[in-house]
């Protein structure tokens, strides 16, 4: 708990954006994903370009990594490290 509620603080205060902390919840979820399977609802989805951004920010910034870059048709893979390396009980990620 002690960091997802780091981590809302962080990014809110990086980004300004409304749907940071919306984005947070679902890296939570599921902390290996390419950005194209992010989902929001409909009423609050924001635009790809935005989206991407933020990625970007959170990669910039340490909050997620890297895991496979995209090739192709294939999106890169992203990983919340932080969460993964806590749960492992050891650096994985």
């Amino acid at each position: 708990m002690d960091l997802y509620e780091n981590l809302k603080a962080r990014v809110i205060e990086l980004t300004h954006s409304q749907h940071a902390a919306p984005l947070l919840d679902q890296m939570f979820e599921h902390p290996f994903f390419q950005g194209v399977h992010l989902m929001f609802p409909a009423d609050q989805k924001p635009s790809r370009q935005l989206v991407a951004g933020l990625l970007r920010t959170f990669r910039e910034t340490g909050i997620l990594k890297v895991v496979q870059e995209g090739s192709g048709r294939r999106a890169r893979i992203l990983a919340l490290a932080e969460l993964i390396n806590l749960c492992e009980g050891k650096e994985v990620v």
